[in-house]
């Protein structure tokens, strides 16, 4: 099992201050100290800064403050689904982006996104991205 967390980067040096309201500070940005953090999601929140959703073991202890927070798989889960909805109408809308998928407005549409774990959340956002020889073309 795991806890499922969403956290903002910290301060490069001190790692202690999250970035709730900007994005980067004067000592840079890095992932807080959490014993088995393990980032699974990159994402912007509604004012443009930076934030993740990741995993951790069940042992480690969290305690929730102002950019950090665990919560429940089906939130986690939730929220993450929310990104894909947003993400698969940007591809959607993106003519560039549906000619390096060979897809149409319509299939991009229809995709499901499938929150029955971890990684198939992960392989949901996977169809929405080319693939690296059609990035390089």
């Amino acid at each position: 099992m795991a806890k499922y967390i969403k956290h903002y980067y910290v301060d490069g040096e001190n790692l202690v201050e999250f970035f709730v309201d900007k994005n980067m500070g004067p000592n840079g940005k890095t992932h807080p100290r959490i014993d088995g953090l393990d980032v699974k999601f990159w994402f912007v929140d509604s004012n443009g800064i930076d934030y993740c959703m990741s995993v951790v073991p069940d042992e480690t202890v969290i305690t929730p403050e102002n950019g950090l927070g665990e919560g429940a798989y089906s939130v986690w889960a939730s929220e993450i689904a929310g990104q894909f909805e947003s993400q698969r109408a940007s591809v959607a809308s993106n003519s560039d982006m549906l000619t390096r998928l060979s897809k149409t407005e319509a299939e991009v549409l229809a995709m499901a996104f499938d929150n029955s774990s971890v990684e198939s959340m992960l392989a949901s956002f996977a169809q929405l991205a080319p693939t690296p020889e059609v990035l390089g073309s």
